[in-house]
């Protein structure tokens, strides 16, 4: 399921310079599909998520790291989970996040761009480590306007229910946890409460903080739990 507790002005997508000169090719029978040319738009708009922590023990610190997805909401800002960045396991938060847009198993088309700051609710921290929560969202804001390039996904203003909407969710679903592969998968919303969104999307771990858009490219929730 994904959250989809927030209000924002309406925004339109933007389609980024690879909208026209780029056509889409995707691979695969089943419903979780890859995603060969993740510079055709909306594709674009997402991006592969390593966030790096230090877990502090007893009398050593251990480094480990996180993979997750986010997607442009604006040329420097993306939006992604909370928990992609913060482990309410451990009460730690990411010391560095990394993104790559558009990232293939075979190259990272704009590089591993350092995130200036992550933000997010600070309710979130205590919530349960497997608790469904409304404040499982955030947004990572980088330096330089890399979504220009890209495209971004738009925002609605006056977002009704959303049941029986058919809704796509894209990023990267840790079939490999080695590989940095995008899939995609379009479904329909099967319950709507106000605060989440049930949903069959195919996904796997290192889908959340993906964003759950419709057929205008506007962004309806987060995906942050599957069962």
């Amino acid at each position: 399921p994904g959250t989809n507790n927030f209000s924002l002005p309406d925004v339109s997508p933007t389609y980024g310079q690879y909208y026209t000169n780029q056509s889409e090719v995707i691979i695969g029978k089943n419903d979780l599909v890859k995603v060969k040319n993740t510079l055709q738009y909306p594709y674009s708009t997402s991006a592969y998520v390593k966030a790096t922590f230090k877990f502090k023990n007893a009398d050593s610190v251990e480094i480990g790291t996180g993979r997750g997805s986010a997607s442009f909401i604006k040329d420097n800002v993306l939006i992604t989970a909370a928990h992609v960045v913060y482990d309410r396991e451990s009460k730690t938060e990411a010391t560095e996040v990394e993104i790559m847009p558009a990232a293939t198993p075979d190259s990272n088309p704009f590089g591993e761009i350092k995130v200036k700051e992550a933000r997010y609710l600070k309710e979130f921290r205590n919530t349960d480590p497997d608790e469904l929560t409304t404040y499982d969202l955030a947004v990572l804001i980088l330096e330089e306007p890399i979504g220009a390039q890209l495209g971004t996904l738009g925002l609605p203003n006056n977002l009704e229910n959303t049941k029986n909407l058919d809704v796509t969710v894209t990023g990267y679903s840790a079939v490999n946890k080695d590989i940095k592969q995008m899939y995609t998968d379009t479904k329909t919303i099967l319950q709507d409460t106000n605060d989440f969104l049930f949903y069959q999307v195919d996904t796997l771990r290192g889908a959340s903080g993906s964003a759950v858009y419709d057929s205008t490219n506007r962004v309806v929730g987060v995906h942050t739990n599957g069962s």
